[in-house]
C-alpha cells in the first residue's frame, strides 16, 4: 500500500520490505542535484502515470529510449543500476513478447516529492508529450496521455469537469493546465480531445475567456468535423456565455449562435451509427445516441425565456420556430426517459427532466403532468422518473385517470380511423385498470380488442412499437388456457355495420417479430446503448388485471423495510440497485403477484445466443430475450415487456 510499509509485487526488482520515508531523503537530494538527468526524467514519468492511472506502465524498450545510451545490449550498465537511487521504487512485471512492463510503487508520494524539488506535474507532462510526440493514436502510450489529460471520472450521477491531473494542475496554477493543453494540441494536431478540453477550461474557469473558448472549440471541430460530441463543445461555450449576458442585444445574439451550434450537434448525432457499424463508411460512430443537441437546445431556450422575461422583452418568447422546437424536444425526451435509462444502474442527472418540463411549460403554458401522449399516459403510473418527482406535480387520482379515459374516448370516437388516437384510448383503459382494477367505466377487453383488430386488418405489418405492445397486452393468453389451444378472438363489427362477428387467429410470435422490426425502425438509433425498461410485467390476474406496471413493483420496493426509512433520493438508488442485482425477485409481495412462465429448453438455443430462451405461450413456442443472460438457462422466468418486445427475468430460485 502507498504510504506504508509494503512487500514488492511479484516480479519486483527487490523483495525487500521498506517504507517511502526510508529512502525519501536520498531520492530528494539526488533529484535536487540531477533534475535534468535521464533517470530522474524516467522516474518522474512513472510516478505521474502510476499516480493518475494506477498500475499503468511503460514498456522496457521505452524506458531504455528515455535513458539513452549506453544500452546494456552494447555493454552498458543494467537498467537497475542506471535507475539508482530510484530502483527500490520501480519494478518490472509481465512479458509482452520480449518486452517487460515497468511500474512504480509509492507514486503519490513521489509526485509530491518531485513538486517539492521544483519539478511540477505540468513540467513532467510536457516532457512526457515531447518524448512521445511521434507516437500514433493506437499506441499504448498515446492512449495513456489522452487518458491523463481528458478522462473525466463519473461520481454518482455527476461527471467531473476535468481529468484528475488537470484539476491538480489548476490547483497549482491555472496557467499550468492551459499551457499543458496548448502543448498537447500543438504536439498532437490530429486529435480533437486536447483543444476540446482546452475550450472547456476557458469557459468553465473562474477567469472565463469566451473568445479563446470559442477559438479552441472550432479547432476541435475542424479536427473531427463529423463528431457530435466534439461539436457540442461550441454549443456549451455559447450557452455559458449566454448565462453571463444581460442586455437584450447580447442575449438575442448569443442565443442564436447557441441554437445554431446545438442544431449542428443534433444533425451530426443523427448521422452517427452505433459501434457495431464500425466497419461501415459512417462519418462517426458512438455506442449511444448523443442527446446533447436536443438537451442543449432546451437549456438555451429556457435561459432565454427567463432572461427576456426579466427585462420584459417578449421578442423570442413568441417565436414560433423556437416554440415548435421546444415541443418536439419535449416529445423526444418524454418517450426517451419513459422507455429507457442510461444503464441498468443509473438515472439521468437530477436536473435533466426538470429543465425539459419547465422549458416546455414556459413556451406552451402546458404542464408535463397533463401530457396524454402514449409515453405520457404510461408515465401517469410511475412513482418517479429521474428528477420528475422533484417537480412536485400533484399525485394522479382516480378521477384524473377517469377524466383522461373519458376525454380520449371522445377524441377516438370523433375520428376512429386515427390509429394513434385509438392507441391512446386503449392505453388509457389499461392505465386506469392498473390504478383502479374495478373502475366502473373500464371498457371490456373484448371491445378494446375489436378496436385494435380493425387496424390489424388494414395493415398488420407497418404499425408502431406502441401498437404492437398493445397487441401483446390485449391478446396475451389467459392463465387458464390449456397448452396447445390456439388463441382466437371475435372481432365485433356489428356496432359499425351490423355484420356478424369474425373469428381471427392472432399469431403472437409473429407480432413479437413485427414489434422488434418496428422498434429498430423508430427507436433503435436513439435508444442504442441504453437500458430498456420493462413497462409491464405478466401477473396472475386475468383480462387487463394480469398486467402489472413496473411502478407497482417499485412502490412495493420503496415501502419495504430496507428502503422506507431512507431519503427519497436514496430510495430511488436502492430500488435501482435491487432491479440491477435481481434482489427485486426476492420480495415475497412481488412474487405473489407475478406469474412464472416455464422455459422449454435446458441449454442455450445457440452458442452465440445465450441471451434467448424458449417459452410456451398459448399454444405457440416463443423465443424471448433474457434481461441478464448467464451460462445457466433458468427453468422459470417472469415476463416483462419493453418497447422493443418481451423480455425474460430469471425466477428459478424463487419458484417452487
Amino acid at each position: 500500500m502507498e504510504g506504508s510499509t509494503t512487500e514488492s509485487d511479484s516480479g519486483d526488482s527487490s523483495s525487500e520490505s521498506f517504507s517511502f520515508e526510508d529512502i525519501a531523503a536520498e531520492v530528494s537530494q539526488y533529484v535536487a542535484r540531477n533534475q535534468r538527468a535521464t533517470n530522474t526524467r524516467l522516474f518522474s514519468f512513472l510516478a505521474l502515470l502510476n499516480k493518475y492511472i494506477p498500475r499503468s506502465y511503460l514498456m522496457m524498450h521505452e524506458c531504455r529510449q528515455i535513458l539513452g545510451p549506453p544500452d546494456p545490449i552494447y555493454g552498458g550498465p543494467p537498467f537497475e543500476e542506471r535507475m539508482e537511487p530510484f530502483t527500490r521504487l520501480i519494478f518490472t512485471t509481465g512479458l509482452v513478447g520480449p518486452d517487460q512492463l515497468v511500474h512504480m510503487n509509492f507514486a503519490h508520494e513521489a509526485v509530491d516529492l518531485l513538486a517539492n524539488c521544483k519539478i511540477s506535474r505540468s513540467t513532467i507532462m510536457k516532457n512526457l508529450m515531447d518524448f512521445h510526440s511521434g507516437y500514433q493514436d493506437e499506441s499504448h502510450t498515446m492512449q495513456v496521455i489522452k487518458h491523463l489529460l481528458t478522462n473525466r471520472e463519473i461520481k454518482g450521477t455527476w461527471k467531473c469537469k476535468f481529468s484528475s491531473l488537470i484539476e491538480d494542475m489548476k490547483n497549482e496554477n491555472i496557467y499550468n493546465a492551459v499551457s499543458v493543453l496548448e502543448a498537447a494540441s500543438d504536439t498532437f494536431p490530429q486529435f480533437p480531445n486536447f483543444p476540446q478540453t482546452l475550450s472547456r477550461l476557458h469557459y468553465l474557469n473562474g477567469e472565463t475567456d469566451y473568445g479563446k473558448a470559442e477559438k479552441w472549440a472550432k479547432i476541435a471541430i475542424k479536427r473531427a468535423p463529423y463528431n457530435s460530441y466534439v461539436a457540442d463543445t461550441l454549443g456549451q461555450v455559447h450557452k455559458h456565455r449566454l448565462l453571463k449576458s444581460w442586455n437584450r442585444e447580447a442575449v438575442l445574439k448569443v442565443a442564436e449562435m447557441a441554437f445554431r451550434a446545438f442544431k449542428d450537434v443534433e444533425q451530426k448525432a443523427m448521422r452517427e451509427e452505433g459501434q457495431e457499424m464500425m466497419d461501415t463508411p459512417a462519418a462517426s460512430n458512438s455506442k449511444s445516441f448523443n442527446n446533447r443537441g436536443h438537451f442543449g437546445f432546451i437549456q438555451v431556450a429556457k435561459i432565454v425565456f427567463e432572461k427576456l422575461n426579466r427585462i420584459r422583452n417578449p421578442h423570442l418568447l413568441t417565436n414560433l420556430r423556437i416554440k415548435q422546437e421546444v415541443k418536439d424536444k419535449f416529445d423526444f425526451f418524454e418517450w426517451y426517459l419513459t422507455y429507457s435509462m442510461p444503464d441498468r444502474n443509473s438515472l439521468e442527472p437530477p436536473y435533466f427532466w426538470k429543465d425539459v418540463a419547465v422549458c416546455y411549460e414556459y413556451y406552451t403554458t402546458n404542464t408535463a403532468a397533463k401530457s396524454t401522449s402514449f409515453a405520457g399516459l404510461l408515465d401517469k403510473l410511475r412513482s418517479w422518473k429521474g428528477s420528475y418527482a422533484e417537480l412536485q406535480s400533484p399525485e394522479i387520482t382516480q378521477s384524473d385517470l377517469e377524466k383522461i379515459q373519458e376525454d380520449l374516448g371522445r377524441t377516438y370516437k370523433g375520428d376512429s380511423t386515427d390509429v394513434e388516437k385509438a392507441e391512446k384510448y386503449i392505453l388509457s383503459n389499461i392505465t386506469l385498470s392498473n390504478k383502479i382494477p374495478n373502475a366502473p367505466q373500464l371498457v371490456s377487453v373484448r371491445k378494446l380488442r375489436t378496436i385494435l383488430l380493425k387496424f390489424l386488418m388494414i395493415d398488420a405489418r407497418h404499425q408502431s412499437p406502441e401498437f404492437y405492445l398493445l397487441v401483446m397486452l390485449l391478446f396475451w393468453p389467459e392463465n387458464q388456457q390449456q397448452d396447445g389451444e390456439e388463441e382466437y378472438v371475435a372481432q365485433q363489427t356489428s356496432d359499425d355495420n351490423g355484420s356478424e362477428p369474425i373469428e381471427l387467429p392472432i399469431d403472437l410470435p409473429q407480432h413479437v417479430t413485427l414489434m422488434k422490426t418496428a422498434f429498430d425502425s423508430k427507436y433503435d438509433k436513439f435508444l442504442r446503448g441504453r437500458y430498456l425498461l420493462p413497462l409491464f410485467l405478466l401477473g396472475k390476474g386475468c383480462g387487463l388485471n394480469k398486467w402489472v406496471h413496473k411502478s407497482r413493483l417499485d412502490q412495493i420496493l420503496e415501502e419495504s423495510p430496507l428502503t422506507k426509512a431512507s431519503e427519497p433520493r436514496w430510495v430511488r438508488e436502492e430500488v435501482i440497485e435491487m432491479w440491477s442485482s435481481g434482489k427485486v425477485w426476492k420480495n415475497s409481495h412481488i412474487r405473489a403477484i407475478l406469474l412464472p412462465v416455464r422455459v422449454l429448453q435446458s441449454q442455450p438455443l445457440e452458442e452465440d445466443k445465450p441471451d434467448e430462451v424458449l417459452v410456451w405461450i398459448g399454444g405457440n413456442q416463443m423465443i424471448v430475450t433474457r434481461d441478464q443472460p448467464d451460462a445457466q438457462v433458468p427453468k422459470f422466468v417472469y415476463l416483462g415487456f419493453t418497447i422493443e418486445g418481451p423480455v425474460a427475468f430469471s425466477a428459478d430460485m424463487f419458484v417452487e
